[in-house]
């Protein structure tokens, strides 16, 4: 066989295993979507690992795959919001709260990955558990900043004629809480979230992806 050929082979493997890796990531992320499978409920506080496949997907096989994944899992979070009522279920019917904030986690992760991967650390530091680590964070922060960041924007701020924008997608959050017995500021109730949930959620995801991440490359299914 010449050099050609097991060039194009070895393409060809590397592109059948990237589809039967995100495939499978994508299963797992509509699995994560039911609910209480994706997330940990403490005496306190829940976190979320529901997106931990978007940030394993990325570090491994780069931002296209991680952007389907993403994509796979914010259209299960906005069914989700259909057939589960919860306080914020109406919210997640809006494709800005479900679905691109989703995608963005990605976006986040491959920027943060690539950047930490870049730094000019000695051979013999093996960057990538740290990398992964650094990124997960980021990727659960930029999960936690945009999808209550969205729901403020496009449901609570008030605007100049009173009402927030795209409000058709869920009902006002403040007659919500109401009906809750959530009585603070929805700007202080949605901040109490990211609070409360948002520390637990980097601290779970950072652990989880980079254990991850490590056994799946001892594995071979990692790109690096």
């Amino acid at each position: 066989m010449s050099k050609l050929s097991q060039n194009i082979t070895e393409k060809n493997r590397e592109r059948t295993r990237t589809l039967a890796v995100t495939s499978i990531m994508c299963g797992i992320v509509i699995l994560m979507s039911f609910p209480f499978v994706g997330t940990f409920v403490l005496p306190a506080v829940s976190a979320t690992v529901a997106f931990l496949p978007v940030i394993i997907t990325t570090i491994m096989l780069g931002l296209k795959p991680g952007l389907a994944v993403g994509l796979v899992g914010g259209i299960a979070s906005l069914v989700r919001a259909l057939v589960v009522p919860t306080t914020l279920a109406p919210y997640f019917l809006n494709p800005l709260v479900s679905i691109l904030p989703r995608m963005m986690i990605a976006v986040a992760v491959w920027l943060a990955f690539k950047g930490l991967m870049a730094l000019p650390l000695p051979k013999t530091f093996d960057k990538i558990p740290l990398a992964t680590a650094i990124a997960a964070a980021i990727g659960s922060i930029t999960n936690t900043i945009l999808v209550l960041g969205s729901i403020y924007l496009w449901h609570v701020a008030p605007l100049r004629n009173g009402g927030p924008i795209l409000s058709n997608f869920g009902p006002p959050i403040v007659s919500q809480m109401e009906a809750n017995n959530i009585f603070a500021e929805p700007a202080t109730w949605l901040f109490g979230i990211a609070t409360a949930n948002g520390g637990i959620e980097l601290i779970v995801n950072a652990l989880l992806a980079t254990i991850l991440v490590l056994t799946l490359r001892n594995a071979k299914f990692a790109k690096f």
